[in-house]
């Protein structure tokens, strides 16, 4: 933990040439005052302050520092600063390959020198050059901060590379330690109806990988059990992933999914190489969905992709929003069902579909994939071979491509995307024939067009549109698997299955100007070939604030025409169309409100919500929810719900403290009653031993600072040190610049922390390590006074019996020092006169305890 005094300097400042130079300046320049120390003279003490008069004294050496150039990060290296002829401080020290790799063009240096015929130095092509950077890079700067340990240079823009903003070198990426993560969540549930009979349920996911280095073996899969039902082991994938930063790639083999951004998503076992935008500056790239609901008590909310179980997590009655999927591809959509205490089951779906497809000029995205198909149930499964590439032409247009083959099976797909001022286009077409045994060939094609515009003027924001056609022989690769698997068995018509006709969704956001809140409308339409089926979906909201009152109003529409209805035959005219009845109308009317409780931060929330189903009895619910401790670590929720002639009562807690989170919730209401208890977070196993912290995410680091107990992580969820002296860092994010800080609150007066930040980029799953360097040893309080019984000198400095400097003078004469063995002799030297010291003897000193700290009062002779 760094121990300065406290050094509230009361000297003056004086300007070193003129009031108004100072005032062209503006903020105050380290260069342009000097302290007067006339203000700080004790008696007949003169302290010698003019180490302060230079504008950044450092002295000479290797200082291991950040560098940035034009505030941009570039790297972390060691920079040596050494004494230069007509300088009064230290300079840096440059080689052309350093200055190369922080993105300045040499080339352009010395070709701007020659046509200009500018008086330079030449930087040397091998050897190291010192001094000020400004005498070999025409304006340049190098500022070296020794504070905060970095170097800032400052170039002309016209002599750097032009390298894109927030850039990392991929030589920078770092490829992490070998260790072990794992994200876990756990539930356990325990239900009893009205006749006293009690249920007991659980569930455990786990999400974990080994990382040997930069590669990576992932194991995800989930535990459940049932009482009187058994138990169910569910393994979703096993792959292994290793990053190629030559291709800008991703490489995985085992269980995996194809993107889904130009054929929908498939899920594989097999092979995928394919690009990482991840791996392109945050400037130069081109999506999970939000599931929104509501649950009525302390309920279980289930998120599937084409069957496979995504997430299943607790919610507290209310609104609720799940925002950190990792959903399995991007052309299918979510399943989402919200289990109430009392085992009443809500499910609908969240659309989820790929946006428009265009590209930067030069970029391209593509993938390559092979393998044999998985499918929940289905056996009879094919191998595929898969690639698609896109690229952008230009600013306006970018093509694309892609071909899918399998046995039995071709399709190929072209297409376009265009971006005019009146929106973003894309179409796409797409042809595939079909081969099965025992029935005819069968072709067809598919149209595909999307749309996207924000109208920042009217508030207007069309997120998606977009609008698909197949023909009645297309068939797509996800329905091969059903149709193989059909005619195995032997069925007639395979053809018959209700392959999807036509899909349009949109997507709605409208601002209605300040202080008026905003309208959103979404919407679904999907047909199926082979029956009369039809599915269309409505949902219009509108929400706003009224001073510290927010609140919404929503409705949604679902319409819908199951098999059954569709083939009853109703509305059957001779030569017309089956046009079947929707056998399934339901209209869901909801307000919801929110008010905080007071204007202090951790004021409680209340809370009101009023849902009307044409289908049902109208719910409402009211409670209270709120966050308690410093750091809203522990947050409550109590409710009252009012429904289908019940009343229900409610109440979860949760904290989410350094080393994962533990909740709990109770549920009561006619005929039942609910208890659920849970945890979740992250374990990452290392050289070091283990490490508990909240839920990893997918590039998480590992954080040693030995002796640093109790010191916090400002990142993310914060977390602190352990006892070993490791903490983790989680949800980093992959190839870019994450500023990891180490805050010493809270870890032992007898731990220095050498640096309290650091600059780190990942590469993707990694396991970084990032040290942080200590200093532990005894922290001393001294408070020394001359012979005269004045204090010693403010900004003297003190140093041991080896010379070397430890501390400096304080207000009062107090000082704080730090040694690993207690010095015996202490020197506190104010100038460099023979008569500007003394000495204190700390074993003659009076010694005493303030607050954990040795004071020594002494005389210094």
């Amino acid at each position: 933990m760094a121990l300065l005094p406290t050094l509230i300097i009361g000297a003056m400042v004086r300007p070193a040439h003129g009031a108004e130079y100072l005032a062209a300046l503006g903020p105050v320049s380290r260069s342009a005052v000097t302290f007067d120390d006339g203000f700080l003279s004790s008696g007949d003490t003169k302290v010698d302050l003019t180490r302060f008069d230079k504008p950044n004294s450092v002295l000479p050496g290797t200082y291991r520092a950040d560098i940035k150039v034009n505030k941009e990060w570039r790297a972390r290296a060691d920079i040596s600063m050494v004494d230069v002829p007509g300088s009064e401080i230290a300079k840096p020290c440059f080689d052309a390959a350093s200055l190369d790799s922080y993105g300045i063009d040499i080339a352009k240096v010395a070709e701007a020198a020659s046509k200009e015929g500018r008086s330079v130095k030449s930087i040397p092509s091998a050897e190291r050059f010192c001094g000020a950077l400004g005498d070999y890079i025409p304006g340049a700067l190098a500022d070296f901060d020794a504070a905060t340990q970095s170097l800032d240079i400052t170039v002309a823009q016209i002599y750097t590379k032009g390298d894109a903003k927030g850039y990392v070198d991929p030589k920078y990426w770092d490829e992490g330690t070998n260790a072990g993560a794992i994200n876990y969540n756990a539930n356990l549930y325990r239900s009893t109806g009205a006749r006293g009979s009690g249920k007991v349920s659980g569930y455990v996911g786990i999400d974990a990988s080994a990382n040997f280095g930069s590669w990576h073996l992932v194991h995800r899969s989930s535990f459940s059990w049932r009482e009187h039902q058994g138990r169910d082991y569910n393994t979703a994938a096993n792959f292994l992933q290793h990053d190629i930063p030559e291709l800008k790639s991703q490489f995985y083999a085992g269980d995996l999914f194809t993107s889904g951004r130009l054929f929908d998503s498939s899920n594989l076992r097999g092979f995928k190489l394919e690009s990482d935008d991840r791996m392109l500056p945050q400037s130069l790239r081109g999506y999970a969905p939000i599931v929104r609901g509501v649950a009525e008590t302390n309920a279980r909310v289930v998120i599937r992709q084409r069957g496979v179980l995504l997430r299943e997590l607790t919610v507290a009655p209310g609104p609720f929003e799940i925002t950190d999927l990792f959903p399995n591809g991007y052309g299918s959509d979510l399943e989402v069902e919200i289990i109430e205490a009392d085992g009443r089951s809500k499910r609908f779906n969240v659309p989820f579909a790929a946006t428009p497809q265009s590209l930067r000029a030069g970029q391209s995205r593509w993938e390559v994939a092979a393998g044999k198909v998985r499918q929940h149930g289905k056996k009879n499964t094919p191998l595929v071979a898969q690639a698609t590439y896109q690229r952008g032409l230009n600013n306006t247009v970018t093509a694309y491509g892609g071909v899918t083959l399998a046995s039995g099976y071709q399709a190929a797909l072209v297409g376009g995307a265009l971006n005019t001022q009146v929106g973003a286009f894309s179409v796409d077409v797409t042809g595939a024939k079909t081969s099965l045994m025992g029935a005819p060939n069968r072709v067809g094609t598919s149209v595909r067009l999307a749309y996207s515009k924000s109208l920042e003027n009217l508030g207007t924001n069309f997120t998606l549109a977009a609008y698909r056609y197949s023909t009645s022989g297309y068939v797509g690769l996800n329905d091969l698997t059903y149709l193989r698997d059909t005619v195995a068995e032997g069925e007639p018509q395979p053809f018959g299955y209700g392959r999807t006709r036509s899909e349009f969704t949109a997507t709605v956001n409208q601002r209605l100007g300040e202080k008026r809140g905003q309208v959103f409308l979404s919407g679904a339409h999907r047909s199926y070939w082979g029956d009369q089926r039809k599915q269309v979906d409505f949902n219009l909201g509108y929400s706003n604030s009224w001073k510290t009152l927010s609140y919404s109003l929503s409705a949604q529409r679902t319409l819908e025409t199951t098999s059954d209805a569709a083939s009853s035959g109703s509305n059957i005219s001779p030569g017309r169309p089956i046009i079947p009845e929707f056998s399934r109308r339901e209209t869901r009317f909801m307000l919801s409100a929110s008010l905080p409780l007071g204007s202090e931060n951790r004021a409680p929330n209340l809370d009101a919500w009023l849902e009307k189903s044409t289908l049902a009895p109208p719910n409402a619910r009211v409670g209270v929810s709120g966050a308690l401790l410093d750091d809203r670590q522990l947050t409550y929720n109590v409710s009252l719900a009012r429904g289908e002639s019940q009343t229900s009562y409610s109440a979860s807690t949760q904290y989410n403290g350094a080393h994962g989170t533990v909740f709990a919730g109770y549920s009561q209401g006619s005929g039942y009653k609910q208890v659920n208890a849970g945890v979740s977070g992250g374990l990452v196993l290392h050289g070091g031993g283990h490490t508990w912290a909240p839920t990893l995410g997918e590039t998480p680091a590992l954080i040693h600072a030995p002796g640093a107990k109790g010191a916090k992580v400002g990142w993310g969820r914060q977390s602190r040190v352990d006892s070993n002296g490791y903490a983790v860092v989680t949800n980093l994010v992959p190839y870019q610049l994450n500023l990891v800080t180490l805050d010493p609150k809270g870890s032992s007066l007898d731990v220095e922390l050498k640096e309290t930040s650091r600059n780190i980029a990942p590469r993707a799953r990694t396991v970084a390590k990032i040290e942080f360097q200590t200093e532990s040893g005894k922290a001393i309080l001294i408070e020394g006074t001359k012979s005269n019984g004045e204090p010693i000198p403010f900004g003297a400095e003190i140093y041991d019996d080896q010379g070397t400097n430890i501390g400096v003078a304080g207000q009062g004469g107090q000082a704080i020092i730090r040694s690993a063995d207690k010095p015996s002799r202490l020197t506190v030297r104010w100038g460099e006169q023979s008569g500007d010291q003394c000495h204190i003897d700390l074993n003659a000193a009076q010694v005493s305890s303030v607050i954990g700290v040795d004071r020594y009062q002494a005389a210094c002779m």
